[in-house]
């Protein structure tokens, strides 16, 4: 059981089958004000520790994301994703074309349409849709043909996060540039055996690339993925930018520059309670499980997330050591008779039965 919790009211209440080691995604729609304080608890019948049932976080300032487009002959589709995230408060879109390159302000993520710039940025990351030519990480060159219309996509990496949510089965598309994925891409979508789709890393910026056109596809364009696609790969590539700084959880046993005292609400693995550390330098280590703020106006939470910290092993029922009796986990002989004890015994019995029939009763 998942409960949502804003300001001490419970939000969202969520029942979840898992299998165990598995896991999965939700989506929950909250409503709440920049300060106030989430809270996630997880109750699971059976769960013996309890420290990483509940995590709490202050809501954030939400911030959109700066993106400049720079297009030659932008494909309306597109410009449709685009717009459809700048509506819902996500994005700010800069429109250019090539001529206004290189921009004197610079944005959250760069989006080049149907050109890339003669030089790769490396101080920013980047998305090319349908890139021109070959630059920076990368390799492509037009076909021969001009465009291959293809029946199916399929993925190759299903787990990466530009394809969240991102469903392949009905997809078809129309390529129009061959793509070499470098040693710098991993593919993502393969159509036939050419990959369309690649993401990676150059020169400690993430990329992102495609090799097909929406518009010119038969059902890419109809359905929501090609909007899912470009927004995943939006918030991917600017996952390090300020405006999502402030989204991110620190991890227990960092060490924060604070001034001061630093107020906590802890999780002590039953309820939230309140405490108040004096740090004794200029570096405070973040210990405790829970959201923090500072004398000086900073804020953020520290949560129990590891699954190799929070996976206890069911504790084992008997313990044979050497030749000595069997010992329960507790330190006592066991109670209990193991199927190999009552055969055993068994044996014996029977033995002493047939030898006191034999010389007592006569008995052959």
């Amino acid at each position: 059981t998942l409960e949502a919790r804003i300001g001490g009211r419970i939000a969202q209440l969520r029942e979840l089958d898992l299998k165990p080691g598995e896991s999965t995604a939700l989506i929950l729609p909250l409503e709440g004000v920049h300060g106030e304080m989430l809270e996630l608890e997880v109750k699971c019948v059976g769960d013996c520790l309890g420290l990483d049932n509940a995590v709490i976080a202050p809501l954030p300032e939400l911030q959109p994301l700066l993106v400049a487009w720079l297009a030659e002959k932008p494909d309306p589709f597109t410009d449709l994703a685009l717009a459809s995230l700048v509506e819902a408060g996500r994005l700010e879109i800069w429109k250019g074309d090539p001529k206004a390159w290189p921009l004197k302000d610079k944005p959250d993520v760069y989006v080049f349409e149907n050109w890339v710039p003669p030089t790769w940025p490396e101080d920013r990351p980047a998305i090319a849709l349908m890139p021109a030519q070959s630059v920076g990480p990368l390799k492509v060159r037009p076909l021969a043909g001009g465009a291959v219309p293809l029946d199916t996509v399929r993925s190759v990496a299903a787990e990466h996060p530009v394809l969240y949510r991102v469903n392949t089965t009905r997809l078809s598309s129309t390529q129009t540039v061959s793509l070499d994925a470098s040693s710098s891409l991993e593919t993502l979508w393969m159509a036939g055996t050419e990959p369309v789709l690649a993401a990676g890393e150059f020169n400690g910026q993430r990329v992102v690339t495609t090799a097909f056109s929406p518009s010119r596809s038969e059902q890419l364009a109809l359905l929501p993925a090609y909007t899912l696609l470009i927004g995943d790969a939006l918030y991917w590539c600017a996952e390090n930018s300020d405006a999502l700084s402030n989204l991110k959880p620190q991890r227990t046993g960092d060490f924060m520059p604070v001034q001061g005292s630093m107020e906590w609400q802890t999780w002590d693995g039953r309820s939230f309670i309140r405490q108040v550390d004096e740090p004794a330098g200029a570096l405070h280590e973040l210990k405790h499980v829970g959201a923090w703020q500072t004398s000086d106006g900073h804020a953020g939470a520290c949560v129990l997330a590891s699954m190799t910290e929070t996976n206890v092993k069911k504790a084992v029922d008997e313990v044979t050591v050497g030749g000595a009796p069997a010992l329960t986990a507790q330190g006592h002989l066991g109670r209990g008779w193991s199927w190999a004890q009552i055969l055993l015994w068994s044996v014996v019995a029977i033995l002493l039965l047939e030898s006191f029939l034999f010389h007592r009763k006569a008995v052959y």
